[in-house]
């Protein structure tokens, strides 16, 4: 605010109503002053400054009043005056009232901010919650441990299975009993097939396939390790090289154990089973709870997959199949660049398999997220809650 002081500087208060000045005399006016913010574990101034400019006080010439009137000048100073009084109370007003929206501004925003911290600290423990279920659900990885030999089955290169002393810090000698019985290689990430479906025949790992019959295995008493419906068990191997092998009897030499412990390796696997589902080459989890887009996305990723990423018309149908509510969120967005439509790994939805509803998507910048609703896409807010589908590949 500017001072006062000073403001009626202009006035020389010894020559008012005292002496009139002479005609000749030029009477000049002093100069005014200035004024001036391994495999999953599973599983965010309206100060116009009113910048006196160094008011040049008025100079009061004969072409305002006549020199022989000095009461004029006094006159001029007080309706002067009187503006700049009434120009700094409007201002005060002004800024006054500035200072309550501000304020009124402020604590909305603060509580604006609130809500949105409450919504995050809700969104992270929902995270955290969802990830507690997926620890129930996720096989454990272990070691096939033969109690008769004192051997563990272990990688040989390339594909081939044989027999060595047991060591957890290897990872070639990890495996994993998924659903429908696949025996999975967590190091090569390849299932143990057998060749064929007969006794002595060599088991090797090769790309899970969840269809073949000489991949899926069971497990039978004794601690047997059998391949489905049949009465070949997963063998250590008579042999010279000491490689695995499918034999037709049940000896010792077919008993397995997960290794550490006094339990058979299925006592893994069921709670995988029933929480995921298998379709050509990946597994498909369907979540139990409500999240954003983003929140979809992170919890995908902290169970070492991603949001499921469409690329058929099978894959879409089974989608479909396993989703139980009528929309969930799948892995499509185009949040890096409007209208650029990007799968969660970066690659483009291709023209041959896309499956947008008519007229989608259609929501700008206000819909950047992909929803599949009666087994078609819509651009969605991200910020709206639904439930999604992991994906992940063998």
């Amino acid at each position: 605010m500017a001072s006062w002081k000073g403001l009626y500087s202009n006035v020389d208060m010894t020559d008012l109503g005292i002496k009139k000045p002479r005609a000749h005399e030029q009477r000049s006016q002093p100069a005014g002053t200035k004024g001036y913010p391994k495999e999953e574990s599973v599983y965010e101034p309206f100060d116009p400054a009113v910048s006196l400019e160094k008011k040049q006080t008025v100079q009061m010439t004969a072409t305002w009043c006549p020199a022989w009137k000095p009461s004029c000048t006094r006159r001029m100073v007080l309706v002067a005056g009187t503006a700049l009084l009434a120009a700094s109370m409007f201002l005060n007003v002004l800024l006054f009232a500035l200072g309550i929206v501000h304020c009124k501004w402020s604590t909305g925003s603060l509580a604006a901010d609130g809500i949105l911290d409450s919504k995050i600290a809700a969104t992270l423990e929902q995270v955290r919650a969802e990830n507690r279920k997926l620890q129930e659900t996720v096989p454990s990885s272990f070691l096939l441990y033969n109690e008769d030999r004192k051997v563990c089955v272990t990688r040989k290169q390339p594909n081939s299975l044989t027999e060595s002393s047991c060591d957890p810090d290897v990872q070639v000698q990890h495996f994993q009993l998924l659903s429908r019985g696949l025996l999975h290689h967590v190091d090569s990430q390849r299932c143990v097939a057998a060749t064929v479906a007969l006794s002595t025949a060599r088991l090797l790992l090769q790309p899970c396939n969840a269809q073949s019959p000489l991949q899926r295995w069971e497990c039978r008493d004794n601690d047997l390790l059998a391949l489905e419906g049949k009465d070949l068990y997963f063998n250590s191997g008579n042999n010279v090289k000491s490689l695995v092998m499918l034999y037709n009897r049940n000896g010792p030499w077919s008993r397995w154990l997960i290794h550490g412990t006094r339990k058979n390796i299925c006592s893994t696997c069921p709670p995988f089973a029933m929480d995921w589902t298998f379709f050509q080459g990946s597994y498909y989890y369907f979540s139990r709870s409500l999240g954003t887009w983003d929140v979809a996305n992170q919890t995908c990723a902290f169970m070492g997959s991603h949001l499921v990423m469409i690329n058929s018309a099978e894959e879409k149908g089974h989608v479909t199949t396993i989703m139980k509510v009528s929309s969930c969120w799948i892995g499509l967005t185009d949040q890096e660049h409007d209208g650029a439509w990007k799968w969660v790994d970066g690659t483009h939805v291709g023209p041959g398999n896309s499956y947008w509803h008519q007229n989608e998507p259609n929501g700008g910048n206000a819909e950047n997220c992909a929803l599949m609703k009666s087994s078609q896409w819509y651009d969605y807010p991200c910020k709206e809650s639904y439930h999604w589908i992991c994906e992940r590949e063998l």
